[in-house]
Parts: structure tokens; C-alpha cells; sequence
């Protein structure tokens, strides 16, 4: 049975704590939900899923620019999703798998999958899963970590040395598009974040935890100019090739095909 919750207000989780502790993080964090927001294309009026909505960050965000928007969020940890959620917003939460989605065929207009497929033993399955609950000509935007980003490698090299089990698998770029094209789906965009990030964090002063991740000391006036100096960036060059490559997320904007009507 799927278990409906009501929407109540808890103290923040550690994870969204720690977000708000790590200045670069949190900035690249909000620039990827920002993206994946304006890659919906909304228009106020569409119902809208969230797989993996984990602490309802991107729900609410949504909401308080589209407050018409019908909005569901499903997760498989309840206490996660209870957390941070904020009183007084006007959307559901369902628990359940990515894999086994417990809505019917072509139930929502637009699907968000951000940064869920990396932790699933089947992507596959979940992307399958995400074209058959989304309506014809509907959008959804996966989000998933660059196949080219320098601090994943840097990070899984470390895991080896350590023999720990990585917590999230970095599939390369062509994995993930086979697999949402083969699902029935058209790619319209792609969009990456993290551009420079990407190519100095690996170079900052790191404290790396196996199994937890890398975590950066630096002083309060360079992570203002290295966020500065992203933003720049990324308003010069905009998104091509090279930046593309060297994203620490790759967002793709995916379209379910209408099929033609039999006369």
C-alpha cells in the first residue's frame, strides 16, 4: 500500500546542513535545481512528480514560483523526506521505488529524476518506469553526475586504494543516453553545471572520507571569488562542447513523443 504523508515541519537533515555549511556546494547545488527548473518548462497549470524527492528542496522550490502546480514527491526513506519539509505547501509525498512506480500510465506532465539514477541497481528500469508514468508530449530532466568530471575520478581512485564500496556509480555520458533513448524517449537538451568547479575542487585544500566524500577548507574570500569567477564563466561561454565535458552534473531534458492519431 502506498503510504501518503502529510506535509510537516521537522528540523533540517544533516545532509541539507551540510550544504548550508560548504559555500561552493550549496551554490552548485542551487544553480542545478535552478536549471532543472527552468528545463520543465512550466507554465502553472501541469502536474509534476518528483522521483527521489528526498527533503523536498526542488518541491518547494517549485512551488513558490508556480503555486497552481500539482506536485507530488515519492522517495524510499520516509524519514528523509519528512526532515525538511516546510509547512504550509500545498503538494503530496508518496513512498515508494524508482523502479516500481506506483502511479498509473501516463499520469503526470512533467517528471523530475535528479540525482537518483547513480544510487539504483537498475537505472534502466527506472527510466522505464519514468516514460511510462509520463503523459505524451509530457517533459522530464534527469540530472546525474558528469562522466568527466575530474573530482570523480579522483574519488573513485581513492575508493580502490581503500577497498571501500563506492556509494554512487558515475556511468559515462553515452551509458545514460542510451539507456533514456532506448527507454522511448527524445533528448532535447543537455545542460551542464560545475564547469569550474569541476576543475579546481580536486585542487583545493581536501579532507577525503572513504565511503563519505571530499570535503574543502578554504577561506571565506576565495570561495566568494571562485563562485564569482564560475558565474562569469558561465555567462561567457554559455553551454557547448568543452563545458559540457567537464560538467559535474549533466542535466538532460527528455521528451516523451506524441503518437499520431489513426484517422
Amino acid at each position: 500500500m502506498v503510504d501518503k504523508l502529510k506535509n510537516q515541519y521537522q528540523k533540517p537533515s544533516k545532509k541539507l546542513e551540510t550544504y548550508r555549511k560548504n559555500p561552493i556546494r550549496e551554490y552548485f547545488y542551487h544553480k542545478t535545481k535552478d536549471i532543472t527548473i527552468k528545463l520543465l518548462e512550466l507554465q502553472n497549470s501541469e502536474s509534476v512528480l518528483d522521483v527521489g524527492c528526498g527533503n523536498a528542496f526542488l518541491i518547494n522550490k517549485i512551488k513558490l514560483n508556480y503555486p497552481k502546480i500539482e506536485i507530488v514527491g515519492i522517495d524510499i526513506i520516509k524519514d528523509q523526506m519528512l526532515s525538511t519539509v516546510k509547512k504550509g505547501k500545498d503538494f503530496s509525498l508518496v513512498l515508494g521505488d524508482a523502479m516500481k512506480l506506483p502511479f498509473a500510465d501516463n499520469s503526470f506532465d512533467r517528471v523530475t529524476c535528479t540525482a537518483v539514477l547513480q544510487y539504483l541497481p537498475n537505472p534502466l528500469s527506472a527510466i522505464k518506469e519514468t516514460y511510462r508514468i509520463t503523459k505524451e508530449g509530457g517533459i522530464v530532466v534527469f540530472d546525474v553526475p558528469g562522466g568527466f568530471h575530474l573530482q570523480n575520478y579522483l574519488e573513485h581512485f581513492l575508493t580502490v586504494i581503500f577497498k571501500i564500496v563506492p556509494f554512487q556509480k558515475n556511468y559515462l555520458t553515452s551509458k545514460i543516453k542510451q539507456w533514456i533513448t532506448k527507454s522511448g524517449f527524445k533528448i532535447s537538451q543537455t545542460h551542464s553545471t560545475r564547469f569550474l568547479g569541476s576543475i579546481f575542487c580536486p585542487f583545493l585544500p581536501t579532507l577525503y572520507l572513504p565511503g563519505l566524500g571530499s570535503f574543502y577548507w578554504c577561506s571565506e574570500q576565495f570561495t566568494k571569488r571562485l563562485i564569482k569567477i564560475d558565474s562569469f564563466i558561465g555567462h561567457v561561454f554559455g553551454q557547448n562542447d568543452f563545458t559540457k565535458l567537464f560538467g559535474g552534473s549533466l542535466l538532460f531534458q527528455c521528451k516523451k513523443p506524441q503518437h499520431q492519431k489513426v484517422k
